[in-house]
């Protein structure tokens, strides 16, 4: 029974310390549930159309320095993946998130397996949680009003696939 119990209190404190590890690399969860259909229009109310716009893309292809992404993924020592998502001519701006659209501002987007996991506001961010097995890690980057960002049509994003053992 003490183990038992032991067992509880680290899986609750390790769950705590895991959230306050991720706040500090400015991970978030955005609750929004990327499975609706967002080509539908009676699948959300007016006023998540109006601030969400995953169809509409920006293209920057008349920028004489388009901004780029490279995503490299090294296993934790202790568990799960360090990201290390590397820009050129793109600037994380956190505090701008939300805000009107700024040529080389915004953020990331961070997908596992085609599923929407959380925004990103800086260059590094832990990876857990993944079932054995081999995942496809995707990072979009996304404009400050959250439109995707692109060159020629083609979506300004970074692909690796790891393998959780």
């Amino acid at each position: 029974m003490r183990s038992f119990s032991l067992l509880i209190i680290g899986g609750i404190f390790g769950a705590m310390i895991g959230f306050l590890v991720a706040a500090g690399y400015g991970i978030t969860l955005d609750g929004h549930d990327h499975a609706t259909d967002h080509h539908n229009p009676g699948a959300h109310d007016s006023a998540e159309k109006t601030e969400h716009k995953h169809d509409k893309m920006i293209d920057l292809s008349a920028m004489a320095n388009p901004p780029s992404v490279k995503l490299m993924a090294v296993e934790d020592s202790v568990s799960g993946w360090n990201l290390h998502v590397q820009t050129e001519h793109f600037t994380f701006s956190a505090d701008q998130a939300g805000g009107e659209h700024a040529p080389g501002f915004g953020h990331a987007h961070l997908y596992v397996d085609g599923v929407k996991l959380s925004r990103l506001y800086g260059e590094w961010a832990h990876l857990g949680g993944l079932a054995p097995g081999e995942h496809v890690i995707r990072v979009t980057l996304n404009a400050n009003s959250h439109e995707a960002l692109t060159v020629g049509g083609n979506m300004i994003a970074a692909d690796i696939t790891v393998m959780q053992k």
